[in-house]
């Protein structure tokens, strides 16, 4: 393999979803099921702890909260 071609394997090639993405996709799939508590720890948090800076996934963290009544929480975040 390449160099160029490692490089774009490692760094994500637009083909394949980094990690963070697929937890944020579960994430997703799972708060329009309505299972929030499955939604948040797993998935979405992951998703964060891996991409913080990410506003999308920040909301469908808060999306998860309030789902979970979790309001003062979801506020904070």
């Amino acid at each position: 393999m390449k160099q160029e071609e490692t490089y774009g394997v490692v760094q994500g090639n637009g083909q394949e979803p980094s990690e963070a993405r697929r937890h944020y996709s579960r994430g997703i799939a799972l708060l329009k099921l309505g299972r929030f508590e499955e939604a948040l720890p797993p998935e979405l948090e992951r998703a964060l702890e891996l991409d913080p800076g990410n506003e999308r996934y920040r909301l469908a963290k808060v999306a998860a909260l309030i789902g979970l009544e979790r309001f003062e929480d979801a506020r904070m975040s």
